[in-house]
């Protein structure tokens, strides 16, 4: 391609160019707004820019009839010889105006930034009196909502620093708002340690390797910081690390508190990653311990996150947190719940494996009414597309055979062949971590040696109760607590 086309090339696609895709997402008010601010003579937007504009204007929102021929003409009018280097001048122009306006919306939106840039224009225009009282009115202010981000003790400790920077006495630089500003650099490491880690916490399951660990390592001296004990928000953090580590119990009684009155405190987006939190916690314990005395509690928690609408982030649900939900709720007995459950949220899943998982969720529901024919029937209906999907229709595929099968409704042939076909997959997939491949193949193992046990015609060898037993209360294995049901029927 020759260098004039490449020129060319950049207005010809100007759909996918950065300043459509700006204006067009800007909403109906905000492009009024910016064709007024262009035309204030203020802010100098050279003429060939708000030319361009006004004649793209007449597209919005869509932009798709878009001509470089008559753009040109109508930024240029009289020119006959179409210049592709005036024309992107231009679009260059109209860019740096759209990139301004936009930042000039965030200034008169943002109310702290609004404040910091007083504040600079204060001590340019030395005007030190000004500047020192905002930002003791700023400092009262952000004691007050320390609760609502972690972000807040940062800028108490810049505001802390610049007034150490901004104020003398007679013998120098005075140290108090020094002082002040180490306090809360302090407490801004820490609260975004144990707010990073947490994040993590809730996200683990996105990674690849799902190595156990325990949070923070300096716990204990965290747990001996004044200002951490002071602080109500770093004191719940605590609180729901300590839980996690094992060194709290979980009880309805320290949940009252978390989730009473103290969580209360806090913004929504802090609460939602608290229960995310607890959630995940929950779910370790329940799940990987095989602790089923509380599912009760996760049950209350699960609820709670559902009406605090905490799974659902961008109009978007998550498959892994629609398919907890109904398995949370199942094992509860809450089945009315889950049809409410699925009926108002699948709307949330994404198009593309929206049919799949709603199958997928219909046959947990079928499986725990113990309607195992439908359910099995839901699942061979399940196209494979995520390795989600394909690891709960093989595990759910195979509990429904067995229960099927100890009824004496399907021979073991198909509940063998299911089982052969999913210890397959699970030992040709690269994307699975050690400690995923270890809870499925112990689950595969117990459930084979459970089978040969009932099956009277099977000539191999069967491991004993006891050693099935073993496996299921002290190594990884999915579906503990039907596993240990069945071991003891």
């Amino acid at each position: 391609m020759k260098k004039k086309d490449k020129v060319e090339l950049k207005f010809q696609d100007i759909q996918q160019s950065k300043l459509v895709i700006l204006l067009k997402s800007m909403p109906l008010k905000q492009f009024e707004q910016f064709h007024q601010y262009l035309a204030t003579p203020f802010f100098k937007v050279p003429a060939n820019g708000v030319a361009l504009f006004n004649y793209l204007k007449f597209d919005y929102p869509s932009f798709e009839q878009v001509d470089k021929l008559k753009a040109y003409q109508h930024v240029f009018a009289g020119e006959e010889n179409y210049n592709p280097n005036k024309m992107n001048k231009a679009i260059w122009q109209l860019l740096s105006a759209t990139e301004h306006f936009l930042t000039i919306c965030e200034l008169d939106e943002n109310e702290w930034l609004k404040q910091r840039m007083l504040m600079n224009a204060y001590i340019k225009l030395n005007h030190k009196n000004f500047f020192i009282s905002l930002a003791n009115k700023l400092i009262r202010q952000l004691e007050k909502e320390k609760n609502n981000h972690f972000l807040q003790y940062y800028h108490l400790f810049e505001l802390n620093y610049e007034l150490y920077q901004t104020t003398d006495s007679k013998l120098g630089k005075e140290p108090k708002n020094l002082q002040s500003a180490c306090e809360q650099l302090d407490l801004f490491y820490l609260a975004t340690k144990i707010w990073l880690e947490t994040e993590l916490t809730n996200r683990r399951y996105m990674l690849k390797e799902h190595n156990q660990y325990f949070l923070l390592e300096d716990m204990a001296s965290l747990q001996q910081h004044a200002a951490c004990i002071a602080d109500p928000l770093m004191d719940t953090c605590l609180q729901f690390i300590n839980i996690f580590n094992g060194k709290a119990g979980i009880s309805f009684k320290i949940l009252d508190k978390l989730l009473g009155d103290r969580l209360s405190e806090f913004s929504d987006e802090i609460q939602s990653s608290f229960l995310l939190y607890l959630v995940n916690i929950l779910n370790r314990v329940v799940i990987h311990q095989g602790k089923t005395e509380y599912i009760p509690i996760r049950l209350q928690v699960y609820k709670l996150a559902i009406e605090k609408g905490i799974f659902v982030q961008r109009n978007q649900m998550a498959e892994i947190s629609f398919i907890n939900i109904i398995i949370v709720l199942c094992l509860s007995q809450e089945f009315d719940y889950v049809e409410d459950f699925i009926n108002q949220h699948s709307k949330f899943l994404d198009k593309k494996n929206k049919q799949n998982i709603i199958w997928i969720g219909r046959a947990y529901l079928c499986f725990h009414k113990k309607n195992f024919e439908d359910a099995s029937n839901l699942l061979n209906k399940v196209k494979f597309s995520t390795l989600e999907s394909k690891l709960w229709s093989y595990s759910l595929l195979s509990r429904t055979y067995y229960e099927s099968f100890i009824k004496g409704k399907e021979s073991p042939r198909l509940l063998k062949s299911s089982l052969t076909n999913f210890k397959k997959f699970i030992r040709r997939n690269h994307t699975l971590s050690d400690e995923k491949k270890l809870q499925y193949n112990n689950f595969i193992l117990i459930l084979s040696e459970l089978v040969k046990s009932k099956n009277k015609s099977s000539k191999h060898s069967v491991l004993s109760g006891s050693a099935l037993l073993d496996i299921i209360e002290n190594q990884p294995v999915i579906s503990k607590k039907w596993l240990k049901e069945k071991l003891n029927a």
